[in-house]
């Protein structure tokens, strides 16, 4: 093979790499990678408490979403270094993201009875969603002090992916969304 087309081999074999992989590359050098993993929400607990200031899209080509809010466990200790992240889960896998922490005085304020410190009771961050598999998505609360276990809650906020869509469901559009998956089955069915 003369080097002329060895040349154009290794071109067209990086560009087709650099293809396939585009949007892992992309994600990566943006800091907006998640890798989808099992997330065990099975354990729900009561004593998470936790509030969003902020959620919605950024927009854009990398589909971002801005989140910002405050969440803590009631049996926190005082001077402990806290840590919160938020489970976008399926039945099968998940993608857990972890904000940046947010002093919050105001939380600290309202909830005084805890005698907590305002560190760490924040969170904030910009996260995409173009690595979401498609699937229907809930939301939880992940909050933990740090060499402590975690304690998750639900948000009872569901969220659906197709594409490059990423929409918030509501009961009444879950309800619709069924009802048009039997509507579709029982024409197939001859119903």
């Amino acid at each position: 093979m003369s080097k002329r087309i060895r040349i154009i081999m290794a071109v067209a074999l990086t560009g087709l790499v650099l293809l396939l992989f585009s949007t892992r590359i992309v994600l990566l050098a943006t800091g907006f990678y998640l890798e989808k993993k099992e997330i065990d929400t099975t354990i729900i607990s009561p004593d998470v408490l936790f509030n969003f200031d902020q959620f919605g899209s950024t927009g854009g080509l990398l589909k971002t979403y801005y989140i910002r809010g405050w969440a803590l466990h009631t049996g926190y200790e005082s001077d402990t270094e806290k840590n919160i992240s938020i489970i976008f889960k399926t039945d099968t896998f998940g993608y857990e993201i972890k904000p940046s922490k947010v002093v919050r005085s105001d939380v600290a304020v309202y909830y005084s009875e805890l005698n907590l410190k305002p560190e760490g009771l924040g969170f904030e961050d910009t996260f995409s969603t173009i690595a979401f598999k498609d699937g229907t998505y809930e939301m939880f609360v992940k909050v933990w002090e740090t060499g402590r276990e975690a304690s998750i809650t639900t948000t009872n906020r569901h969220f659906i992916k197709e594409g490059s869509s990423f929409k918030e469901i509501f009961e009444d559009d879950e309800k619709a969304l069924i009802d048009e998956y039997l509507d579709v089955k029982n024409f197939a069915a001859g119903e």
